[in-house]
């Protein structure tokens, strides 16, 4: 079972069952704007490579991931979090809990 304590070195460490918040993925565009996630440009936009520094794109990103990931109350005590880590952060923002729901039922079913 997911603890507090496991979601706070989560929130940490690791932040969430998502390509884009990991240190090695960018969305980067022809303009060169780069963005965490292609799916939420607005919300995750970075800064662009040919007016920053790769340092401050860094750096953005950083405070970025901390802004836009937040795995949420429902993922203590949820016996998927471990392997879930809160998920993508487009669909839990476009979907919600009735995704988490239906992955719930997913991991169920292959256990």
């Amino acid at each position: 079972m997911l603890t507090t304590m496991v979601l706070k070195e989560m929130t940490n460490d690791f932040y969430g069952g998502c390509d884009a918040l990991t240190e090695e993925s960018f969305m980067i565009n022809p303009m060169g704007d780069v963005f965490l996630c292609f799916f939420l440009r607005s919300e995750t936009y970075l800064g662009n490579v040919y007016k920053n520094s790769w340092e401050e794109l860094i750096s953005e990103r950083k405070k970025k991931i901390k802004e836009v990931w937040n795995p949420g109350q429902d993922c203590i005590g949820c016996k998927f979090a471990e392997q879930c880590k809160g998920g993508c952060v487009a669909i839990r923002k476009y979907y919600g809990e009735e995704r988490c729901k239906t992955v719930k039922k997913i991991m169920d079913s292959m256990l």
